[in-house]
């Protein structure tokens, strides 16, 4: 009778990496943040996977049809334009963590795409930085329900500010 175990065999995921069959898979979504220091979500996210012994990968997705109808500036597209690949590269060659980027229209088809993502790389735990405005809000919890139901953890850092909005209030509770 042979030695191995069901959690000793091997398997190729997605990505063409051996991967042990049990071995726990987390997702860093890289949102607005994309810098390999100082970023709450990866350091937690890195520091959980390696006492789990898990496979970490990361993702962003380009989504212009939102960043048009929200004016984000010809500077901040600029911007993620230059940096994504500086942080893939950081990614790989420091953490060696495989940086995917998609183009997405909107946030309906991340939300979609991220799920899709989860369930083909038996992926059970996401992590990201808060983002605080509207849509990015009725995003993250609409993907916090479809998550909880798949029994993946999402896990959001608040990483922007001090302390988190509406942790500061008066005497009677309010802002």
């Amino acid at each position: 009778m042979s030695q191995a175990t069901a959690a000793d065999a091997k398997n190729t995921n997605s990505n063409g990496e051996n991967v042990t069959i049990n071995q726990p898979h987390y997702l860093m979504w890289f949102r607005r943040d994309l810098r390999i220091h100082d970023n709450t979500a990866l350091a937690a996210l890195c520091e959980r996977a390696n006492e789990d012994n898990a496979l970490v990968s990361a993702v962003f997705f380009l989504t212009p049809k939102q960043w048009q109808a929200h004016d984000m500036s010809l500077a901040q597209l600029d911007h993620i334009a230059r940096t994504l690949p500086i942080l893939a590269n950081d990614l790989q060659t420091h953490l060696n963590i495989k940086l995917t980027v998609q183009v997405m229209a909107d946030f309906a088809n991340c939300n979609a795409n991220l799920i899709d993502l989860c369930t083909a790389n038996n992926i059970c735990c996401v992590m990201a930085n808060h983002e605080y405005e509207g849509n990015e809000i009725t995003r993250d919890e609409a993907l916090h329900k479809h998550f909880a139901k798949a029994d993946i953890e999402f896990i959001r850092w608040h990483d922007q500010c001090i302390l988190p909005p509406q942790s500061i209030t008066t005497n009677d509770d309010s802002m």
